[in-house]
């Protein structure tokens, strides 16, 4: 906990400030100060991007990026060929570079998707996102048979989802499918989501690399 020293743990700045304190936090350094001491999640500003030609909303674009949670993918082990009856091991390293942790758990997946990057396989764990403080590195593991896969060219993806978005449901979520799936700060393919005729999200998967089964 010591790297909550110097401020409190997330928060929100809210909008109802006067026109001085707001002028301070937006228009001056005082805004990033606070993000990185009080480890903010958000800070809100009411039409703060109006006109997009103005400096208040290049500023808070500017802030926008840095508050939060913010997932890099350092490393990524699996192996590249496996026989039909092994298992797969996968090994995913990331380090989160944000300001934050995730407010609360949400689900961290593996997926195996043909070479046309249709979903076969989802492997659940049980890591905790809530726990991943800022500076924080962490492995995700997984161990997992692929029986009943053919001999053929595969590809390992990974997704953290909002707690049953995943699943079917009967009422309808008002929430773009964008803002169920995190995106890491990597440049990698991205399965872009989306919900189905059941209210279930699908896709959000970041494509980590291929393998073959022989």
């Amino acid at each position: 906990m010591n790297k909550w020293i110097e401020g409190s743990i997330g928060g929100e700045y809210p909008p109802q400030i006067s026109e001085n304190e707001f002028n301070q936090i937006y228009l001056t350094g005082l805004g990033e100060t606070m993000i990185k001491k009080g480890h903010y999640s958000t800070m809100k500003v009411i039409n703060a991007c109006e006109n997009e030609s103005d400096e208040l909303c290049e500023v808070f674009m500017k802030l926008h990026r840095l508050m939060g949670y913010n997932y890099q993918i350092e490393k990524c082990r699996f192996q590249e060929r496996i026989l039909i009856d092994e298992l797969l091991s996968i090994e995913l390293e990331i380090t989160n570079i944000g300001v934050a942790p995730m407010y609360y758990d949400w689900d961290i997946e593996f997926g195996i998707l043909s070479n046309e990057k249709k979903l076969l396989k989802v492997f659940e764990t049980d890591y905790k996102t809530s726990s991943i403080l800022p500076g924080d590195n962490i492995i995700f593991k997984v161990k997992k048979s692929l029986a009943k896969l053919l001999k053929g060219k595969y590809n390992i993806g990974v997704r953290i989802v909002q707690p049953n978005s995943q699943n079917e449901k009967s009422d309808v979520w008002k929430l773009d499918s964008r803002n169920t799936y995190i995106l890491f700060s990597n440049e990698v393919e991205v399965i872009s989501g989306y919900w189905d005729s059941q209210n279930a999200l699908k896709g959000g998967w970041s494509i980590l690399g291929e393998f073959d089964i022989e």
